[in-house]
This record gives structure tokens, C-alpha cells and sequence, in this order.
């Protein structure tokens, strides 16, 4: 995906979490959104400590240190 794949993820999950959140408060569930938002942060910061693992790595790469 390059440089807007990480991007275009966390918008995805930001996206779906939102379209979610509205159902479930239309349903009657507001007092689980919280749920849904808390998942869809964790999962945001596991994309980008991934994406920002890769970019140690490729960094100590360029410098001849292999992690």
C-alpha cells in the first residue's frame, strides 16, 4: 500500500467505528459504545506501532544494525 497504507487503515477503523457506534445508539445500546470505541483505539495503535516498528527497522537497516 506505501506511505498512505497505514493511513487509509486507521481511517477505515475510525470509519467503520463511528457507523457502528451511531447503530448501536439507535438500537439502545449507548452504554456499550464505549466498548466499540475503546477496540477500534487499540486497534488503531496497533497499526501504527506496527507501521512505526517498520520504520525503526528499516532505519537501523539503512545504518547497517539489524534488529
Amino acid at each position: 500500500m506505501g506511505v498512505l497504507g497505514p493511513v487509509l487503515q486507521i481511517a477505515g477503523i475510525a470509519l467503520g467505528s463511528e457507523v457502528i457506534s451511531k447503530l448501536m445508539e439507535e438500537m439502545g445500546h449507548g452504554g456499550k459504545v464505549v466498548f466499540v470505541k475503546v477496540i477500534s483505539y487499540v486497534a488503531g495503535a496497533y497499526i501504527a506501532l506496527d507501521y512505526w516498528w517498520q520504520g525503526v527497522r528499516y532505519v537501523a537497516h539503512m545504518f547497517g544494525v539489524h534488529i
